[in-house]
């Protein structure tokens, strides 16, 4: 995601505002339309391999198959789909060309096996690998002057690139081939399936406030909410890390040990509370000059969009303890029922408010929606779980935040940010927000033990 936010930058000062909110736009629609590529057999991929390692050639071999077919009806959908949006001829060429990367997708499939057997080096290298390969080749062409489409290009062939070389690495270990064990087949699919449609789902919730500002607002507004946005989705890259150790084990210890896997839960929720917090705050008061900083001083307007959205990476991190959470206990079924309840309410609350308020509407919305998602869960006796614990788990992280924040906003210096930050370290600490014995729990769980 560091990789993803250089890149956002290069393109956004050398192309402009408007040129990188049509950049924005099309991955939005890409990615959500990718899961109808993937299936969300990743993760069913990891949990499995991760309880029983000798079944990994079939899985990886039944999950290339059906990906195969998917990702052709992935690719003809996104073309459909833009062409009904109609666009400029220009904005469908950049969609076809990006729309390639969906028969490139199989790399991060073949990175699953490194994730169930903890070999995070590696499987590092494959995910990371074409956002830097990426980055890389954008410049290049940044340099020669080279516009909007030679940039999609290089996408483009970084992913055949990184495909190749996650083929080469998988082969060392397993070789997979496509599958014929239709056994095997029917078994991924029907566990894929509500993961595909919980994550479909929260890809188009997450992606659909670029296209209706592209609607509405045109490519130049979208241009400020994309680096908006991107600053606070390298954010992401935390917990990102932390579930990449922390799934496996999860799986495991569900199957083996239900008692430690508790612990491993409520624990993981409380550490991404403590860490994304004080940072949502130092975001949020300091944005005007991080974009300015980043992005330069065109892209300031997008101040209060990125004050508003780095409150809302909070939710995205106590999520990914709660989604991963949720696959390893394999309800994901229960989870995809309470996603589909939210998903009108949730086109209506963004139709409702990025018209009228434009940026800072397509900014406060996914807050609003997460709020009520969580509420949701806490009404529901089957999922209620999940609310509380991410309630319990936040509780002493937001009172030192809270402490933090009366420093910043109080304080008129240029060392404000660091009291305010020591201030929460030691709120947190005196308020038993650390326990005894985290640090060890912490690195034997990033360890994999």
């Amino acid at each position: 995601m560091v990789a993803t936010l250089v890149l956002g930058i290069a393109i956004a000062r050398a192309l402009g505002a408007t040129a990188f909110g049509q950049y924005g736009a099309v991955w939005a629609l890409i990615m959500i339309l990718s899961v109808v590529g993937h299936m969300g057999t990743d993760s069913i991929v990891v949990r499995e391999t991760a309880s029983d390692p000798s079944r990994a050639r079939d899985l990886i071999s039944s999950a290339m198959t059906m990906r195969l077919g998917s990702a052709l009806i992935a690719y003809v959908l996104t073309l459909t789909v833009a062409a009904l949006m109609k666009p400029d001829r220009a904005f469908l060429g950049y969609v076809a060309i990006a729309g390639l990367t969906l028969f490139a997708s199989w790399y991060s499939l073949f990175a699953t096996y490194f994730e169930a057997t903890l070999r995070i080096g590696t499987q590092t290298l494959i995910t990371t690998g074409s956002a830097y390969l990426t980055l890389g080749l954008t410049l290049l062409v940044i340099f020669l002057k080279q516009g909007l489409s030679a940039i999609l290009w290089m996408a483009v062939l970084a992913n055949f690139v990184m495909l190749t070389v996650a083929y080469l690495l998988l082969s060392r270990h397993v070789r997979p081939t496509f599958g014929r064990d239709l056994a095997v087949m029917k078994s991924v699919i029907m566990a894929s399936l509500p993961l595909a449609g919980n994550l479909f789902l929260l890809m188009f919730e997450g992606k659909l406030p670029r296209l209706i500002l592209l609607k509405v607002n045109g490519a130049s507004i979208v241009g400020d909410y994309v680096a908006a946005s991107q600053i606070t989705e390298s954010l992401g890259i935390l917990p990102q890390a932390f579930m990449l150790s922390v799934f496996p084990l999860m799986s495991f210890y569900r199957a083996n040990q239900p008692a430690r896997f508790e612990d491993i839960y409520r624990k993981s929720l409380r550490y991404m509370s403590a860490i994304i917090l004080p940072l949502a705050l130092l975001v949020s008061f300091y944005s005007r000059d991080i974009l300015r900083l980043l992005y330069g001083e065109t892209f300031v307007l997008a101040a209060p969009a990125l004050a508003i959205l780095a409150w809302f990476m909070f939710f995205v991190f106590i999520s990914s303890v709660n989604f991963n959470a949720i696959i390893a206990e394999n309800r994901q079924k229960t989870f995809f029922g309470v996603s589909l309840f939210m998903l009108v309410p949730t086109i209506l609350l963004y139709f409702l408010l990025i018209p009228r308020y434009g940026l800072v509407g397509a900014a406060i919305a996914p807050l609003v929606q997460q709020v009520v998602f969580y509420a949701t869960l806490l009404a529901l006796p089957s999922m209620r779980k999940y609310g509380i614990a991410s309630v319990g788990a936040s509780f002493r992280p937001l009172v030192a935040t809270a402490c933090a924040a009366i420093f910043l906003y109080g304080l008129n210096t240029a060392f404000q940010g660091v009291v305010a930050f020591a201030v929460y370290v030691v709120v947190l600490v005196a308020i038993r927000g650390v326990e005894k014995g985290d640090h060890d729990l912490l690195r034997n769980m990033l360890r994999g033990t």
